[in-house]
Parts: C-alpha cells; structure tokens; sequence
C-alpha cells in the first residue's frame, strides 16, 4: 500500500526523478506476487496440501524482503545495509515461508529500533 501511495505522489510531481517511479511499481508487483503467494499457501494449509519446498536463491529472497520493506524502514529513518554472500548460498526452501520470517525479523528489529530512541529521547534533559 505505501509503495502504491508513494508512486501516486511520484505520479503527481512534476519535479520527481523519472527512475523512482519504475521502482514504486515494480515493488508493487512483487508485493502483489507475494500476496498471491501467501493467499495460496493458506489455500493449501486449508485443503491439507503439502508445501513442496524448492532450491531458491537465498540472497534473492533476502534482497527481495528488503525491497518491499525499504518504504517503511526510510519513513522510519532506519538504514538496512545488505551484505550478501557471494557466491549467493541456495538452500531447499519455502521461498515465501523464507520471505514472512524475514519480514518478521526486520519489522520487530524497526520496532525495537524505534523504541530505544524514544527511550533515549525520553532520557536527555537539560538542565
């Protein structure tokens, strides 16, 4: 939903940069991706499938994650700085269990984020 809002505002300057747009949307196709995903999973969950994990690139769902987040954590003022393997690792995966606990780890790591610099802030007085 941010990344439909920010390319929306992007739409309407006439002064933005021509390659964030492109970017906004791609991000929303991946996103849309995942959902579908995820909604299909649920699916399966439901009618007792059974997920069939499959060999994935585990750098692309890391990068992947971090594109998708990336809105939320500079709202945030939060900087997430990759570094991946090269070459990049593979390993037999649900690539979009992958994408949800990632997704999980760097919300809760914003959040704690966000709490230690209202604690900070919370602390520093003048006198």
């Amino acid at each position: 939903m941010s990344q439909s809002q920010a390319a929306l505002r992007l739409a309407s300057t006439d002064s933005a940069d021509p390659t964030l747009l492109p970017e906004a949307l791609n991000a929303n196709v991946r996103e849309a991706k995942r959902a579908g995903a995820m909604l299909k999973r649920m699916r399966d969950y439901i009618s007792k499938r059974e997920q069939k994990p499959v060999l994935a690139d585990l750098n692309q769902i890391v990068a992947d994650i971090a594109e998708l987040v990336r809105a939320d954590l500079e709202k945030r003022q939060i900087r997430l700085v990759l570094d991946l393997a090269t070459p990049p690792p593979q390993a037999v995966v649900d690539p979009i269990e992958m994408e949800q606990v990632l997704h999980n780890l760097i919300r809760n790591a914003a959040e704690r984020c966000r709490m230690r610099i209202r604690r900070t802030r919370a602390s520093v007085s003048r006198p």
